[in-house]
């Protein structure tokens, strides 16, 4: 079995390999060149010779020479299996087989004259195997007036020996690693060229002759008038009052300098993003009269160096010209972060090293530029370097803060001047409701309740549509598509009731605003507080009532579904009881068992495991307490909250008004939304 299956894979081999002449004829010149083997006659040595050396159009291409590979291994293979007179016999029959094969008759002919020379002699000279002779002879003939072709793949057309007039084609084919090494050696070549040019173009930038073949853009604008006014600023008067003395020497210096008075080279603006930093600068320069330059720090940032210097070099040089004037410098720290940060790691660069050395050199260098004033706003004052605002540069530091509740009104009453609304608006309720809201959130909030109005087909904005404007900034817009059930509902209706009365019934608590069971972003419902004003400390007795408002909601739902029916909803008021709580214990001193005494992340490591754990049990202590007593005081208002929570399914949303109304039995005046399903079925938040 093992037999017959070797030599079909002989036969299958030598037919599908195309074994090419020009192969054969290296092996067969081989044995030929050989002294005492077959053919002993020069005839037809020379007759095979010629006929293989004219055939050179068969030469083959790599497929051809792997599939002799194979095929010669699969011959060998055999032969040592078998011994070479069964591998003779087995040639025998393949050639048998294909008489007319030139290509298998040669590799018999040569494989039997290495095992057995005289008889590969007698059989060629003999009839049956003469033919080989003549076919030789036949294509010698007929190809001896065809020219020799060029070998396309680079090969001798004679077998091992070059002729002299043939030129030798040699075919490189590259490895994966030849490739990588000379794609390597292109890019090592680029980095002259490119490292040449970057040299030229940061010599040229650094250039100030004006047949600079490469000029530096521009960072900075300049505006001639500016129509913003001192009136036209809400909110931050505090800040305007320290401006005022740079608009007072701008339009008229000499009331200063006879006094020998000089005015400060640069003021810095600070304040969170939004609060009108920039509105205020721009103000200056309106009511002074006088050019404003305004850049972005970011603008003298480049990839070369050189070139932030020179933006920086130019911007004064221009401004030199149009003295006096002011140069604003928006997000000052994109430039003036300081050193020792960048040295320690912090992301600086040589390039922004030089235009911060550039810029303390123009405010305050060898050099002096009188009529000048730098303006700068950044959100991040702490970073800056010591050098850039230190007295003879940045002189002068205003803080631009959040506006009050006044500052809030008046930028309202600003800002819906530019729309239609309701002369029913409350801005100072509005006000009211917008605690921390900087000038630039007020902006947007009209801004959304004017869209609103417009979707909504209104007429003029009411007071209706700015608080839903509010309530979608600050806790996202409603869940118009939730399915919830009527049991969620009802849970919701009375954990919101719990927060409501809680907080009506206690003293020193913020004033309730409304309440309402309508899905936004993550809360199911929402108990919205107005303040009377703002404030910037709090009480022990406001922080107590405090922490019973944000525990009455849990404790309406133990009271009504029972202890073990109370669920995750109460998550973020625990959070924010027990983050107040420790406040109270840890930071603030208001707790006996701690003392007056601060603690914080670093000075907690030092405290023994026993003071800690006597901390941690006041916390409890504090907040069971203000669970019991919410829970006591809704006991005693259960009537109240069957009333609320029963008003809030109907009509989803009540205001502080309508809250005082429900409580006291009164009906409402506004039409109820649909009433819910039965129980297990689902409805959609409205």
């Amino acid at each position: 079995m093992l037999k017959n299956l070797v030599s079909g894979k002989i036969t299958s081999l030598l037919k599908a390999s195309n074994v090419s002449i020009a192969n054969l004829q290296f092996q067969t010149r081989n044995f030929l060149s050989k002294k005492g083997e077959f053919p002993k006659s020069n005839a037809v040595k020379s007759t095979l010779e010629a006929g293989l050396k004219k055939n050179t159009n068969h030469v083959s291409n790599v497929g051809s020479l792997s599939r002799l590979h194979q095929t010669k291994r699969s011959i060998n293979a055999f032969a040592l299996i078998f011994g070479k007179e069964n591998y003779i016999k087995e040639l025998e029959k393949v050639s048998s087989n294909h008489p007319n094969d030139l290509q298998v008759q040669l590799k018999y002919f040569h494989e039997l004259s290495k095992i057995n020379n005289d008889e590969a002699k007698s059989k060629l000279e003999s009839g049956k195997y003469m033919f080989l002779l003549n076919k030789v002879e036949q294509m010698n003939e007929v190809n001896s007036a065809k020219p020799i072709p060029a070998n396309p793949q680079g090969e001798s057309s004679n077998g091992n020996q070059i002729p002299e007039k043939e030129p030798l084609r040699v075919i490189m084919v590259p490895s994966k690693s030849d490739a990588k090494y000379r794609a390597l050696n292109l890019m090592v070549g680029l980095l002259g060229p490119i490292a040449l040019l970057s040299v030229g173009y940061m010599w040229y930038a650094s250039e100030d002759d004006d047949s600079n073949p490469f000029p530096v853009a521009p960072a900075h604008s300049v505006m001639s008038s500016i129509k913003e006014r001192f009136g036209d600023v809400k909110g931050i008067d505090e800040a305007k009052a320290d401006l005022i003395e740079v608009v007072e020497y701008l339009r008229n210096p000499e009331k200063f300098t006879k006094l020998g008075a000089r005015l400060p080279k640069g003021v810095l603006l600070y304040g969170e993003p939004g609060c009108g930093k920039t509105l205020l600068a721009r103000a200056v320069a309106g009511e002074a009269g006088v050019p404003f330059f305004y850049v972005s720090g970011s603008s003298f940032d480049e990839m070369f160096v050189g070139v932030g210097p020179r933006r920086v070099r130019d911007l004064f040089e221009e401004a030199k010209k149009s003295s006096p004037c002011i140069i604003f410098i928006d997000e000052i720290d994109a430039i003036g972060v300081s050193r020792k940060y960048n040295t320690n790691g912090g992301g600086g660069s040589f390039a922004k090293e030089s235009t911060l050395n550039q810029l303390l050199t123009e405010m305050d260098g060898f050099k002096q530029n009188d009529g000048i004033i730098v303006i700068g706003a950044t959100n991040l004052p702490d970073s800056l370097d010591t050098a850039l605002t230190r007295p003879g540069r940045f002189d002068k530091v205003v803080v631009v803060p959040s506006p009050d509740i006044n500052g809030r009104k008046q930028i309202i009453d600003l800002y819906l001047q530019k729309t239609i609304y309701d002369p029913t608006v409350d801005s100072h309720a509005l006000a009211r409701g917008t605690t921390g809201f900087t000038g630039a959130e007020i902006s947007n909030l009209i801004n959304v309740a004017a869209i609103k109005a417009a979707i909504n087909g209104k007429e003029a904005l009411d007071m209706r549509t700015l608080e839903e404007a509010r309530d979608d900034i600050i806790m996202g817009g409603k869940k118009r598509n939730l399915v919830r059930t009527v049991d969620d509902l009802n849970n919701s209706a009375y954990h919101e009731g719990g927060h409501t009365l809680v907080a009506l019934y206690s003293k020193h608590t913020v004033p309730v605003h409304k309440a309402t069971i309508a899905s936004r972003g993550q809360a199911l419902g929402v108990t919205s507080f107005l303040p009377e004003r703002d404030s910037y400390s709090q009480t022990k007795a406001e922080m107590m009532a405090k922490l019973r408002t944000l525990m009455g909601g849990r404790a309406a739902e133990e009271i009504i579904y029972g202890e073990e029916n109370v669920t995750s909803g109460a998550s973020n008021d625990l959070r924010q009881a027990t983050q107040l709580a420790r406040n109270m214990v840890f930071k603030l001193g208001l707790s006996d068992k701690s003392g007056l005494v601060y603690n914080d992340s670093n000075t907690l490591a030092y405290l023994a495991e026993s003071e800690r754990q006597l901390l941690d049990a006041e916390v409890k202590r504090i907040l069971h307490n203000s669970y019991d007593e919410a829970k006591q005081l809704l006991k005693s208002h259960e009537k109240e909250l069957h009333l609320l929570a029963d008003a809030l399914l109907k009509y989803e949303t009540l205001s502080i008004d309508e809250i005082k109304e429900v409580i006291q039995g009164k009906p409402l005046r506004s039409a109820p939304l649909q009433p819910p399903m039965p129980i297990g079925e689902k409805i959609g938040a409205h």
